[in-house]
């Protein structure tokens, strides 16, 4: 499947970028999501999930992105 994600700032309401953490990630990973279209500042920006949570993995480790 698909998934959507859209970040709203709840005092503001404007737009915000949302990028899962690395346990959301794992779980989209897990969940068989085939890619995550997300939107930061009204572009629109599709991801596969892997790539989501191995860039989190690399942050979380302080690993350099490949």
């Amino acid at each position: 499947g698909i998934m959507y994600l859209v970040g709203i700032d709840m005092e503001t309401g404007k737009e915000v970028c949302i990028i899962p953490c690395l346990l959301c990630a794992k779980m989209i990973l897990n969940a068989e999501i085939s890619k995550v279209i997300m939107r930061d500042k009204g572009e629109v920006i599709t991801k596969l999930p892997i790539e989501i949570y191995n860039k989190r993995e690399n942050e979380a480790f302080g690993k350099e992105d490949k």
